[in-house]
């Protein structure tokens, strides 16, 4: 399977700065896996603490990094669900360990969502309420929602706990398939019908569907900031 992928971020309209920060590269190991291994992940920084944005930034970027140098090294095979946990886990330790030399006052935490793809299949994982959603005719939600229903307050995120509620989940991927990552600032601005309607539109590229969801998201307010991840999986 081949895969066409986009990312991109927007600050909005209502926010100072954008606390959001995603990743996307794929890689080759040495071991030769057809089409390589395509890694991503999306942090969103926590509302109200402190420097949300480099609580995002580091996640991701230490995300990036282990599960690289996992695949590069071939310790990311078999257990593909152990590793990915892994990774997270690793991030959550950075980032309590950066709070360690705060005031808790100056404490920070992000959400965390990742995923891995390879040989026809993904697996993912998440901390927060940033999703990870597959499209195949219909939206589905892939990942976990660690969030209130009611106050909105997240049940789980990176940089809080020592050890955090981490999801992770793996799936057969099929051609057509579309797999949207973002933050909230997109799904609060877009119902999953609308989100439904840019997506089942074939003809058009993955950078196309994201600059759609994006300008559609300004359109309704643009309250938080936007980040989206999109991979539009073909037969080769």
């Amino acid at each position: 399977m081949a895969v066409e992928y986009s990312v991109e971020t927007h600050k909005g309209f209502v926010r100072a700065n954008n606390e959001d920060f995603a990743s996307i590269e794929c890689v080759y190991p040495e071991s030769g896996i057809d089409g390589g291994f395509l890694i991503a992940a999306l942090a969103d920084g926590v509302g109200g603490m402190h420097d949300g944005e480099v609580a995002s930034e580091e996640a991701v970027k230490f995300f990036m990094h282990f599960e690289k140098d996992a695949v590069e090294s071939g310790n990311f095979l078999p257990d593909v669900l152990s590793s990915i946990r892994k990774g997270m886990l690793k991030a959550n330790e950075l980032v309590l360990n950066i709070n360690k030399g705060r005031k808790h006052s100056q404490y920070m935490a992000t959400t965390l969502s990742s995923f891995i793809m390879y040989s026809g299949q993904i697996v993912l994982s998440n901390s927060g309420d940033s999703e990870i959603i597959v499209f195949d005719g219909e939206l589905r939600t892939l990942s976990q929602i660690h969030r209130e229903p009611v106050s909105g307050y997240l049940t789980s995120c990176i940089g809080v706990d020592k050890a955090p509620d981490i999801f992770t989940r793996n799936l057969a991927l099929q051609n057509g398939n579309i797999i949207l990552m973002c933050s909230d600032g997109l799904t609060d601005m877009l119902n999953y019908a609308e989100i439904s309607a840019i997506l089942n539109q074939p003809s058009k590229t993955s950078g196309e569907l994201m600059v759609e969801l994006r300008d559609h998201a300004l359109a309704n307010g643009g309250r938080d900031n936007i980040t989206v991840i999109i991979c539009k999986i073909k037969k080769k």
